[in-house]
């Protein structure tokens, strides 16, 4: 498929939605007529629509599903997360001198919103948009190990337990056994997983009202010059002292 067919798909399928979003339920042949198409076109893009979940189907014809509602609450619920939390990144670089993050799961892949750098940390490929395995982070791990039983399965159905490092975990019944520990002790680490050299400690931020998972925040520093009295007791008391003020101003 060229890229201008590919475009003019992309423009179809927004002008369909936009079609039935002002006017409401339609069936295949006003739709037709109002995008002034082939009625066959306008019925293989309905179908698509309705068979991914944009569209479902009624007496008055075709709907708009709330799977765009989800989506576009789920976008403004990041940034109110990414604007809640920014000053707690911030405090957390400063703090411990290292690279502090904010990570969200998206399409079963952890996805970096805010990285910082405090005046100590070294020179690292992890901006703002990384997107990075979630069982090979501890960010990420932190966010499993808080989501419902089936969120996880289909994660890692999706994406499998690739091998970042040598020592990333690859095995699912020993990921599965970390995330129970990281359950009990509130916080998820780990040394050398996503990149040789560094080490990193992560803690969820978890709505109160909701128990929904947010996100997550962590500090990574390089292994040569870290003790693991910080990175084991230090460091994950002040990720989770962060966590709860971002819960709090979340939650009211």
């Amino acid at each position: 498929m060229g890229k201008n067919v590919k475009i003019n798909a992309v423009e179809t399928t927004a002008k369909l939605l936009e079609i039935l979003s002002r006017e409401g339920g339609m069936g295949v042949g006003e739709v037709a007529e109002k995008a002034d198409m082939p009625k066959s076109t306008a019925h293989d893009y309905l179908r698509s629509l309705d068979e991914t979940g944009y569209l479902v189907r009624n007496s008055d014809g075709y709907v708009l599903s709330t799977r765009l509602l989800e989506q576009g609450a789920r976008r403004r619920l990041d940034m109110e997360v990414y604007q809640t939390a920014k000053p707690q990144i911030k405090k957390l670089a400063w703090e411990t001198g290292e690279h502090a993050t904010l990570m969200i799961e998206e399409n079963c892949a952890g996805i970096l919103l805010s990285t910082m750098m405090g005046d100590d940390a070294v020179e690292v490929v992890a901006n703002d948009g990384t997107r990075t395995p979630l069982h090979a982070t501890a960010p990420g791990r932190t966010i499993m190990a808080n989501l419902a039983e089936d969120r996880v399965n289909e994660i890692l159905n999706c994406r499998g337990l690739p091998q970042v490092t040598k020592h990333t975990i690859t095995d699912r019944d020993e990921l599965m056994s970390e995330l129970e520990l990281i359950r009990e002790q509130g916080y998820a680490s780990e040394k050398g997983e996503i990149m040789d050299g560094m080490r990193g400690v992560g803690a969820p931020i978890i709505r109160r009202d909701t128990e929904a998972v947010l996100g997550a925040v962590s500090v990574y520093g390089p292994i040569s010059r870290t003790n693991n009295k910080e990175f084991e007791e230090t460091i994950p008391q002040l990720l989770i002292e962060a966590a709860n003020v971002i819960e709090l101003n979340m939650t009211y």
